[in-house]
């Protein structure tokens, strides 16, 4: 997972193959589709990816918490992670890493 985070900071979650992975980890491509597949990293590098989303303090007016939470995210680490990840939370559908985030604010009610 170090390494697919790695590979997603060089060059964005899209900019990276199985390939490039495995001679990252310096295995054949094999052992990484055995043991994750594209599909599985990818999830796991935006659950990585929206761990690091700092969650506002409580008490703030729903606009508000979000504002500071989408703020945070464009200042702290998780935009350090590359281009890939922050954008695929600005699609439709469900979101690795997000749920966290839906949750707390749940919670804002």
């Amino acid at each position: 997972m170090d390494a697919a985070v790695r590979l997603t900071i060089r060059y964005g979650i899209d900019g990276w193959t199985i390939r490039a992975l495995a001679h990252e980890l310096e295995v054949a491509q094999a052992v990484v589709h055995h043991h994750w597949g594209r599909r599985q990293l990818v999830r796991s590098v935006g659950q990585r990816v929206g761990a690091q989303i700092p969650l506002p303090e409580g008490g703030l007016p729903w606009r508000q918490w979000f504002g500071t939470c989408f703020t945070d995210v464009s200042r702290g680490g998780v935009a350090s992670f590359g281009h890939g990840p922050a954008s695929r939370g600005a699609r439709p559908g469900p979101v690795a890493g997000a749920q966290r985030v839906i949750d707390a604010a749940r919670l804002r009610r």
